[in-house]
């Protein structure tokens, strides 16, 4: 075999090596993995263009078989969202340019949310996927003091109003996370499922139980699971 024979039978196994392609996960598998695809509960008034589109947050990264995403280890919170073909979707939720910073407390309209003086609107979950549908959906938080980034499930837009939001669909999404962003010199650390996020009866079987945890212990406010 001459040089050029050679170089044509080993230049597709190579190519085929580092540039093969995954085939697409079959959407109905998805929907066990990560949960059916859903749209926003609500959109906050500031998230929208003059056009009325959501407008995408200006430091999305989407992670996929073939790119990674890279967390930052100052930052100290990013938005993830799994997207209707499997992929993460994640962003740091900087201040909106169309937001405003509130002066004195004040209940949010579109949910309920209250929150103190000095809240500044930012780039929600909703600004990484462009108001589409979304299956689930929370935060990946840096644990300073360990060194550890904390995979959770809070997004009151794709989590906390869906009814089948699970601890295993988040486990899944931890799992995809882990695999396909970054982590930036820090390490992982547990995933934790907030309860007020997740369907109420898995909520009430969870407070039975032993493993609960809650953010405030004393009130048994704010419960969550481990994992």
């Amino acid at each position: 075999m001459n040089d050029l024979a050679r170089q044509l039978v080993v230049a597709p196994l190579i190519l085929g090596v580092v540039f093969a392609v995954v085939p697409p996960v079959a959407a109905d598998e998805l929907d066990q993995l990560y949960g059916p695809p859903a749209l926003p509960s609500h959109v906050k008034y500031y998230e929208v263009d003059p056009a009325d589109k959501v407008m995408l947050n200006p430091y999305l990264q989407v992670a996929t078989p073939s790119h990674r995403a890279v967390l930052d280890r100052t930052k100290g919170v990013y938005n993830w969202v799994i997207d209707l073909e499997g992929d993460v979707r994640i962003a740091e939720p900087v201040a909106h340019p169309r937001g405003r910073r509130y002066q004195t407390p004040f209940t949010r309209p579109e949910d309920g949310y209250q929150s103190a003086a000095g809240y500044v609107e930012r780039y929600g979950h909703i600004s990484a996927i462009a108001g589409q549908p979304a299956r689930i959906a929370g935060e990946i938080v840096n644990d300073r003091a360990t060194g550890r980034w904390l995979i959770n499930n809070k997004s009151g837009r794709y989590s906390r109003h869906v009814a089948d939001r699970t601890p295993a669909q988040l486990l899944n999404a931890a799992a995809l996370i882990r695999a396909r962003v970054e982590p930036g010199g820090q390490v992982w650390g547990p995933v934790i499922y907030l309860l007020d996020y997740g369907p109420a009866e898995i909520k009430e079987q969870a407070l039975g139980s032993m493993e609960v945890h809650f953010a405030e212990p004393e009130k048994k406010k704010m419960p969550y699971l481990i994992y």
